[in-house]
């Protein structure tokens, strides 16, 4: 997601604490400067099991209405073979 660099804390801890809510917890985030001035991309990754991809997706849906954050992409990353977790983010 794209936002704000004054807001990106406290978009951050809300983020994450509505991930622990829905049971879902990140497996890496970055923080880097965004093409704007002033602005700053917030990837994460995690892994979401399939019972919980509606949650996330509506999760997704949230941020991307809240007025701090400018933009947000999220989707299915390539899962390994064998593993029936697919790796999930949302980033900018």
């Amino acid at each position: 997601m794209t936002c704000d660099i004054p807001v990106i804390t406290a978009l951050r801890k809300q983020l994450f604490w509505e991930m622990h809510m829905l049971g879902l917890a990140a497996t890496q985030v970055t923080i880097t400067p965004a093409t704007n001035a002033g602005q700053a991309c917030l990837s994460v990754k995690l892994e979401c099991p399939p019972a919980l991809r509606k949650a996330f997706n509506e999760m997704a849906l949230r941020l991307s209405k809240m007025p701090e954050i400018h933009r947000v992409r999220w989707g299915r990353r390539k899962s390994e073979p064998r593993s029936p977790t697919r790796r999930w983010a949302i980033s900018a």
